[in-house]
Formats: structure tokens, C-alpha cells, sequence
């Protein structure tokens, strides 16, 4: 039964990121964002190879094997890359942002010490799991660091619906990430969370591009004239409104 949910998941999946891509192209917004696009499509052909090599040799065979693994290698730094751009659209390409961005590594390194310690110690591949752990690591920095650059300038800047999308869908990925490398410290086997929850989350973050995504809403910055004049006007009928009713009684 977990077998065919994880299939169904599967070509579910599919079917969306060819959707996503579709309605791109249709729509032209490939310009608007090329390496979010260029990931989906990336990840479009590694399914489609996946497909074709497991319907051919099996999934026990040595070749499904690294079709499977050695794209995920891939997979992070292209994440990492689309949530660096998403950072650098909010604070403006001009300004120097490492800094901060150190910062926040150095916060987040302290506080998840004692799991990453824990990931380092997992048996199995030697690489793999530190390097994972690694990446997540700074996708969650990244991801933290965007909340907090929006939320320090959201009386100036709207995300708009499109990079919403992208970073709730992105943010759902590296959640379920994180939650497989606690099943991992806790149980030794991320099986149940392999077949069912993992292919779960990555569908709902799937969804959530496809929404977010349908149309072209980027990312808008309020002029600050029209802001003042905003909060003047606001200011004013709040005035006549007080004045009326004072008048009233």
C-alpha cells in the first residue's frame, strides 16, 4: 500500500513540475526567474531518468542507484542559490549582505550543534549524510535570514505572490529535510519517512508552486513619496472621522 501511494506521489509530482513549466512557458516568465525554473527542470529530467531506468533495470539495480543519488548533491546548492537570489531582490543587489548573512550562520551553527554532531556520527555513506547536513544547515540560515530581512522591511517591500510561493514551497522541502535527519538521529531508519512523508510535503510544496506561480506577481517596492502621502491621507480622514463625531455629540 506505501508502495503505491509513493508511485502515485510520484507521477503526481511529475505531472505538476511539467504543469509549473508549461504554464512558464506559456506566461514567459522564465526570464523572471531562471534558476528557480532551471531547478524544477532539472529535477523534471532526473525523474524522467529515474522512470525509465527502474521501468528498465529495476530499482535494485547499480545504475537507478546513482541516477538516484548523485543529482541530490545537486539539488541543495540549487536551493541555496534560488533563496540567495530571493535575499538579494529584498535588500536591493547594491548593498553588501555577507555580513549579516555570517551572523546568522554563526547564531544557527550554535543552536543546532548538538544534531549536526549527531548527523556527522550516522553510519552508511560517508559523505553523504555530512554533506546534507551541511547544506540544510545553510538553507535554514538562508531561509532565516529572508524572514527576518521581509519582516524588517515589509512597510516597504512586498514579496509579491511569486516569491511568496517560492519561499513557503522551498521552506516546506527544507522542513521535511530537517524532520528526516531527526528520524534519522532517533530511529536509525528513515524508511516510513522516505515512502510516505517525505513524497507528501514534496507534493504539497509542488502545489504551492503551481498557485503561486500561475501569474506573473513579483516582488514590489512602495515609493516612498506615495508612502508619506499614504500616511498623511490616513492621518487625515482619521482627523475628519474624530472631528464628526465630536461634532455629533
Amino acid at each position: 500500500m506505501s508502495s503505491l501511494i509513493a508511485s502515485v506521489l510520484w507521477i503526481g509530482s511529475d505531472l505538476l513540475l511539467i504543469l509549473i513549466l508549461l504554464r512558464a512557458g506559456k506566461s514567459k516568465m522564465f526570464s523572471a526567474y531562471p534558476v528557480f525554473y532551471g531547478y524544477l527542470g532539472f529535477v523534471l529530467a532526473v525523474s524522467l531518468v529515474r522512470s525509465v531506468v527502474a521501468l528498465s533495470l529495476g530499482i535494485s539495480a547499480p545504475l537507478y542507484r546513482d541516477i538516484y543519488y548523485l543529482p541530490t548533491y545537486l539539488f541543495p546548492l540549487l536551493q541555496i542559490w534560488i533563496l540567495w537570489g530571493i535575499y538579494r531582490r529584498i535588500i536591493g543587489y547594491s548593498k553588501t549582505s555577507w555580513r549579516n548573512f555570517s551572523n546568522l550562520i554563526i547564531l544557527v551553527a550554535v543552536l543546532t550543534a548538538p544534531v549536526a554532531w549527531g548527523v556527522f556520527s550516522l553510519e552508511g555513506e560517508r559523505l553523504y549524510h555530512p554533506y546534507h547536513a551541511l547544506t540544510l544547515f545553510l538553507q535554514m540560515s538562508i531561509c532565516l535570514l529572508i524572514c527576518r530581512e521581509a519582516v524588517r522591511a515589509q512597510e516597504k517591500i512586498d514579496l509579491g505572490q511569486n516569491l511568496k510561493g517560492i519561499l513557503s514551497g522551498l521552506s516546506l522541502m527544507i522542513g521535511c529535510q530537517a524532520i528526516n535527519f531527526l528520524g534519522l538521529l532517533f530511529n536509525q531508519s528513515s524508511s516510513l519517512v522516505f515512502r510516505f512523508f517525505v513524497p507528501f510535503i514534496y507534493f504539497v510544496a509542488l502545489i504551492v508552486f503551481t498557485w503561486a506561480l500561475w501569474d506573473y506577481a513579483p516582488i514590489y517596492r512602495v515609493d516612498p513619496s506615495y508612502q508619506h502621502r499614504l500616511r498623511k491621507a490616513s492621518r487625515e480622514l482619521l482627523e475628519s472621522f474624530r472631528s464628526a463625531f465630536v461634532n455629533r455629540r
